[in-house]
């Protein structure tokens, strides 16, 4: 190891196997550079909180560091790991932000609440004690130099992209026939969950129903989001129709996305959060080489419609139920839209893409 940079990622987080972080933590162990230490929580709840910071200590002190990456959700403890880190290159993953979060996206708090301005206060020191902002879009980037005056050189655009030792091309057998649609998530408001079932009844409503078959997954914990779901399936009599599952463990959703011939990936919400994200969802459909319906947001990438997605405005039910009718009429090119949806997943978001734009952070 020696001459190779030392790199601690610390994550410190009520699911310390997030997405995010499989990713990042996958594309940095791909790098031969660099000496990887990856510190994750065991604890899940408010220990983690006195865990981390105690752990970083020691590592500071037992590998000696040379960088370190703090990983997502990180926000509210990186006060507390900070001490740890003095001296060092702080990499920050701000991922979402939390101004935007709680004011627009979730409306917990107001523009002008003391709550607010402390908060505000706060993410700047953290940016002004970090040498690079991580953020998944450029559109994330311009809202974290808005809102927290954050330098533009030190922001960085590293997209999620998809844990590929689980989300890849796979075959599978399905019955010929209906034209199979997933949607699986947390129904958080960016989804667009209205948006989908307003959809399928605008699809009921004009009879193009028929030869479709659409499975709904997630809301898990959700009274609200899994009643809404089963009633809305009772009331239209759409049980034939939709199946809905309000759970499935991670490993086994690429065997339900390789059963299906259109992915939906949003997002569909048309909230402030959903203008400014590609969900993670798309990165898998699009690994695993399947035709997905993208939500338009503020920067678009490499998205083109019918060539290696299926491109809509965000909320609008009419725009999702159009385009799943006009899946169902195209089979044929929807499997050429499925292998140039893998092509944009490996020049845009693969791991390796990945690595490359890290390598380029570190040294």
């Amino acid at each position: 190891m020696k001459n190779k940079k030392k790199v601690c990622y610390v994550v410190c987080y009520k699911d310390p196997e997030y997405i995010r972080t499989r990713t990042l933590t996958a594309a940095l162990s791909s790098m031969g550079n660099i000496e990887l230490l990856v510190l994750r929580n065991e604890y899940r709840n408010f220990f983690r909180y006195i865990e981390m910071p105690a752990r970083l200590i020691v590592a500071r002190i037992k590998y000696r560091p040379d960088i370190f990456v703090v990983g997502f959700r990180a926000h509210e403890i990186f006060w507390a790991l900070y001490p740890a880190m003095v001296g060092k290159k702080i990499i920050f993953d701000e991922f979402i932000n939390l101004h935007n979060w709680l004011i627009d996206e979730h409306r917990k708090l107001s523009k002008n609440s003391v709550t607010i301005r402390i908060l505000d206060s706060y993410m700047k020191w953290v940016i002004r004690r970090s040498a690079i902002i991580l953020q998944d879009t450029q559109a994330h980037a311009r809202l974290s130099a808005k809102i927290y005056e954050t330098p533009r050189r030190k922001l960085a655009i590293v997209p999620v992209g998809a844990d590929e030792s689980t989300f890849y091309p796979r075959q599978a057998k399905k019955k010929p026939g209906r034209l199979e649609v997933i949607f699986f998530g947390n129904m958080l408001p960016l989804h667009g969950l209205e948006i989908i079932l307003q959809s399928i009844n605008l699809l009921r409503n004009e009879n193009s129903l028929r030869g479709v078959h659409i499975t709904l997954i997630g809301g898990k914990g959700n009274k609200k989001m899994i009643g809404r779901i089963n009633n809305f399936i009772k009331l239209n009599k759409l049980s034939n129709t939709i199946t809905y599952k309000e759970w499935v463990d991670y490993y086994n959703l690429p065997s339900y996305i390789a059963r299906a011939d259109l992915c939906l990936g949003g997002p569909f919400g048309n909230t402030s959060q959903a203008r400014r994200v590609v969900s993670g969802k798309t990165y898998q459909f699009l690994a695993m080489a399947k035709p997905v319906v993208v939500g338009r947001i503020e920067n678009e990438i490499e998205f083109r419609d019918k060539e290696n997605c299926l491109l809509i405005e965000q909320g609008s039910p009419e725009a999702l139920a159009k385009t799943i009718s006009w899946a169902n009429g195209h089979r044929a090119e929807l499997k050429k839209i499925g292998q140039e949806a893998r092509k944009l997943y490996i020049d845009h978001f693969s791991t390796t893409v990945l690595a490359k734009k890290l390598e380029k952070l570190l040294f």
